[in-house]
């Protein structure tokens, strides 16, 4: 019986070897392979490396035109902003300016008016307020 139930433990521990090898062959492939990689990469690895540099400095090339082409058009717009500001300010001057001399010439000519006797015989006649 002791050889038998001895046998099986054997068999347990070298099972349990042979994957602990299998593991550490798997792991140094993995290894060999990654350092074939670093030493000699593959002729194809750096044209598709300096193709999608090429790719990548196109698209900011073009970005950079996009930006430059925006801030050209954002200065047109602040430049024209500017104008309608002051054009605006312009007319509301002009627009005051106008209420005030609106405003003289009713006072003035109501004044006028009455002072020369206005109205129709004699009468003391007020101009309507526009």
């Amino acid at each position: 019986m002791g050889r038998g139930g001895g046998g099986r433990g054997v068999v347990v521990v070298v099972s349990r070897l042979v994957e602990e090898l299998q593991e550490s062959k798997s792991r140094l492939k993995t290894e060999m392979l990654e350092h074939k990689l670093l030493r000699s990469p593959s002729p194809s690895c750096p044209t598709i490396l300096e193709s999608e540099i090429s790719a990548k400095e196109s698209e900011i090339e073009r970005n950079k035109r996009r930006v430059e082409k925006a801030e050209a058009e954002n200065e047109r717009l602040m430049k024209k902003l500017q104008k309608l500001k002051l054009q605006a300010e312009e007319s509301k001057r002009k627009m005051k300016m106008l209420e005030d001399e609106v405003a003289e010439l009713k006072r003035s000519g109501s004044r006028s008016f009455i002072k020369a006797g206005g109205g129709f015989f004699g009468e003391v006649t007020k101009l309507p307020l526009i």
